[in-house]
């Protein structure tokens, strides 16, 4: 193992070593291309000047040679003028082209352009005009145009030829630095190289040089290493030949699987396995999943010596010689049948709660029918009835007896009832089955539509409302709307006859106080009083259960569910109410409802 580990290091010196030579032999070439790219700069430079002073030749000659017709009336000279505008064609296509990179030069260029097309024009309209022996003003003043263009011309290409001598300063001061600098970085790179290759050298001779006292240190960690694993008991590890049997056994493996290692020993790992295992060739497919993978990782019911089974953890691990080759395996397992017990355990329980969140959504369904039946089909028969003896009291009013008209007025009183006590029911559910979807709401607001849905009843008791400045909350808006609705339609209900009722409704929003229910919690603290008749304090909480009345039925109409509501409302909203009252002295609702909801 040491001299496999001497190898190594030595391989990895010599790796390093080539690297770094590479590495080294690559900002070489990258230098050179460097030059290489500064010396076409340079050229490119040059061969724009070069095109340019062309470009001046050819106007200079064109212009001359139509000079001499018109001086000598010689056409041979026209031909050698139509050359020099060909030649001036391809000199102008070789400038568009190598300007391509500088915007600054394409821009000067497109004035270059319009300046020649201007000559050219010049000249033919001179041309147009010539008449020998008769030289017109319009002729003369076209032939001192063609001057001008010409000194046009001759600006526009001193302009490109001055950008580009700049251009050409500079591409020539940078090819001459890299070209200094270049030799220079090549001969810094070979000394690199060569002190690379001396401490590669010292580096190797140092790691072939490993002692005897090291090599015996290393010998007694490798032997501390095995007694380590050996004593293991947590997890049993051991090693696997290529097919799968047997060599080695530790304290884990004793406790888990039971055998001791003199049972076990040369013999396949595919005792452990279970038979529905075995036909399946689970032990094969990992050992084959390990050689491709390098690592196998599996779960499941393995076999203890004594038939009993466990839930085993396994890792199945590939170990190599040094020619990467597979001598064997390392296997590990883990005793999880405890865990895989609880495990299961929460599967169940999960399956037992989605079958109870079934069965409730089915019982939400029914609900949910039955307030069908209660709102349509249950009403309509109570519409029916009272239709039928609102007539029969209209009608046949004559003709009944003082005890028929009574025992109609109780009938159609009782069909009343009956249709308050549902829609009350109703109400109830709804709190109970519709989505909570809060929104920060102006409970002034709600107040006042309150008001105006008991104004008949506010105004037939004079009642007097004082609201108190109401603060805006994160509530459910319909519900709460209902909440006041009950709570302020009680006070009117259970009000003196010659008194007139006083209700007063305050807010406000309170922080960590000794008041505050919710700790450190900011909430919203709404009271709802009155001077009413009150009721007895050891019925503060009864008052809130659905159906229960505490006053005479004949005085005071009512289900028994509006105070019910209002608490399913208040737990809706996350909240406590409390009531405070005693006989004939008014009573008061006390709603605390936390600031933070969430729908």
């Amino acid at each position: 193992m040491i001299e496999k580990s001497q190898h190594s290091r030595v391989k990895i010196i010599f790796l390093l070593a080539i690297i770094a030579l590479i590495a080294l032999s690559f900002l070489s070439y990258v230098r050179i291309n460097n030059l290489i790219d500064e010396s076409q700069r340079v050229t490119h430079s040059q061969n724009v000047k070069l095109a340019l002073e062309k470009i001046a030749t050819h106007v200079i000659n064109a212009e001359t040679n139509q000079k001499s017709y018109l001086l000598t009336d010689d056409s041979t000279v026209l031909a050698t003028r139509d050359v020099a505008f060909i030649a001036l064609a391809d000199e102008l296509n070789l400038v568009d082209n190598l300007i391509r990179d500088n915007s600054k030069q394409i821009a000067n260029f497109e004035k270059l352009q319009t300046a020649i097309n201007a000559k050219l024009w010049g000249m033919k309209r001179v041309l147009m005009l010539y008449t020998p022996l008769a030289k017109s003003p319009e002729f003369i003043r076209n032939v001192t145009d063609g001057v001008r263009l010409t000194a046009n011309i001759q600006e526009q290409l001193n302009t490109m030829q001055n950008e580009e001598n700049k251009l050409l300063k500079v591409r020539s001061e940078s090819f001459t630095k890299s070209a200094f600098i270049t030799p220079l970085f090549t001969i810094v790179l070979i000394i690199c190289a060569i002190i690379i290759l001396i401490a590669s050298y010292f580096k190797i001779m140092q790691e072939l040089k490993i002692s005897d006292t090291l090599k015996s240190e290393i010998k007694k960690r490798v032997e501390r290493y095995h007694r380590m694993i050996s004593e293991v008991k947590d997890y049993a590890i051991l090693f696997l030949s290529k097919d799968g049997m047997i060599e080695n056994w530790n304290k884990g493996a004793e406790i888990i699987k039971g055998y001791k290692a003199e049972e076990i020993i040369g013999k396949n790992y595919k005792i452990f396995y279970t038979e529905q295992d075995k036909q399946n060739q689970l032990p094969e497919k990992l050992l084959s999943e390990a050689k491709q993978r390098g690592t196998a990782i599996h779960e499941g019911w393995r076999l203890r010596k004594n038939g009993n089974m466990f839930w085993g953890s396994i890792v199945i691990t590939a170990v190599y010689d040094v020619n990467n080759n597979i001598i064997g395996f390392s296997k590990v397992t883990r005793d999880l049948t405890d865990k895989k017990i609880a495990e299961d355990k929460i599967k169940k329980a999960n399956k037992d709660l989605e079958q109870k969140n079934n069965a409730l959504q089915k019982m939400n369904k029914e609900l949910e029918a039955f307030n069908y039946i209660s709102s349509h089909d249950l009403q309509e028969p109570l519409r029916q009835i009272q239709n039928f003896a609102s007539r029969i009291i209209d009608v046949e009013q004559q003709n009944l007896s003082d005890k028929g008209k009574i025992y109609f007025e109780k009938m159609n009183n009782a069909a009343n009832r009956m249709q308050t006590l549902i829609a009350d029911l109703l109400a109830y559910s709804r709190t109970t089955t519709m989505e909570r979807k809060f929104e920060s709401t102006d409970l002034n607001i709600i107040i006042e539509q309150v008001k105006s849905e008991l104004k008949e009843a506010i105004d037939e008791k004079n009642a007097i409302i004082k609201v108190g400045e109401m603060c805006h909350a994160k509530i459910i808006p319909f519900q709460f709307r209902q909440l006041m609705h009950n709570l302020i339609g009680n006070s009117l209900k259970f009000s003196f006859p010659d008194i007139t009722p006083h209700i007063i409704i305050k807010s406000e929003i309170i922080k960590e106080t000794s008041l505050n229910p919710f700790g450190d919690r900011v909430a919203y603290h709404i009271s709802v009083s009155d001077n009413g008749i009150g009721f007895e304090p050891h019925y503060k909480d009864r008052i809130f259960e659905v159906f229960q009345r505490l006053h005479d039925k004949q005085k005071f109409a009512g289900t028994g569910i509006g105070l019910a509501i209002v608490k399913k409302i208040v737990e809706n909203h996350n909240g406590i109410i409390i009531a405070t009252s005693e006989l004939n002295k008014g009573a008061t609702f006390d709603i605390y409802i936390p600031e933070s909801q969430t729908n």
